[in-house]
């Protein structure tokens, strides 16, 4: 299931990226409208665009899986991605302004194209992201709604494409992304599960195994196979239960449900 998510999602990028490039190709920005024949230019910006588009994604997700980036804003987290990103995009640039640029042209020194490449980076990257949260696979650092506190809507839902924001049921750890199942449905978050429990402390929930956390309200019975234990929630979902967790769930009373 992960698999075909980030399939599906890498699939997506690469048709936002490529129609980035073709309206950038289009308008000729930097001076690539007046110095490159047509075909030469959109070969170019066709290139340029979704090769640092995914270096700008690979960046935003190393920081926020490797360092307290994760609990920056969406936007600096983007930024700082842009920056680094930038860098072997300027020396790709020159090395494209050299393959396509006019016969004669002398590439510009790095530090003539990097501020541009930043820049450009920038523009793109922040709206992009912005309109496509909750689509687009990237690191959900400080949420950008921040829904009103109560025991129903912690500021962890702020992390959850609102399609599917509602009561939280049950969160599972799937590698390095979380599935969130909520009363509205399930989404995949690219997100810590240790992190998310920290977060939903205020809500009356336990995590049940090294990869569950489940609400309390969501339990409907509970279901055994020999030693083993499952918790069956109201949406249907079957979840185990190890032995570490196995004395919290009881003392919580969930084992009495059915």
């Amino acid at each position: 299931m992960r698999e075909r998510v980030v399939l599906r999602q890498a699939g997506l990028h690469i048709l936002i990226a490529a129609a980035i490039g073709a309206v950038v190709a289009t308008i000729g920005p930097f001076g690539t409208f007046v110095r490159m024949p047509t075909g030469a230019r959109y070969l170019y910006w066709l290139i340029i665009i979704p090769l640092n588009w995914a270096q700008i994604l690979a960046a935003v997700i190393g920081l926020v899986r490797w360092s307290a980036a994760a609990r920056w804003p969406e936007t600096a987290v983007v930024s700082a991605g842009c920056v680094i990103a930038s860098v072997p995009a300027a020396f790709e640039v020159l090395l494209l302004e050299a393959w396509l640029g006019p016969p004669g042209h002398a590439p510009p020194a790095f530090l003539g194209v990097w501020p541009y490449v930043v820049l450009l980076s920038l523009v793109i990257a922040l709206p992009v992201i912005k309109i496509g949260r909750g689509v687009l696979p990237l690191p959900n650092a400080a949420p950008a709604v921040r829904p009103a506190a109560g025991p129903t809507a912690p500021n962890f839902l702020g992390r959850v494409p609102r399609h599917v924001r509602g009561a939280p049921l049950c969160l599972a750890s799937e590698d390095h992304y979380l599935r969130v199942h909520t009363a509205a449905g399930s989404a995949l978050i690219l997100y810590r599960l240790a992190d998310a429990i920290e977060e939903l402390a205020g809500m009356d929930g336990i995590q049940v195994h090294r990869s569950f956390w489940v609400a309390a309200d969501a339990v409907a019975g509970v279901e055994r196979s020999g030693r083993r234990v499952s918790l069956r929630l109201t949406n249907g979902l079957l979840v185990p239960v190890s032995r570490t967790f196995l004395a919290k769930v009881r003392a919580a009373g969930w084992l009495d449900r059915g």
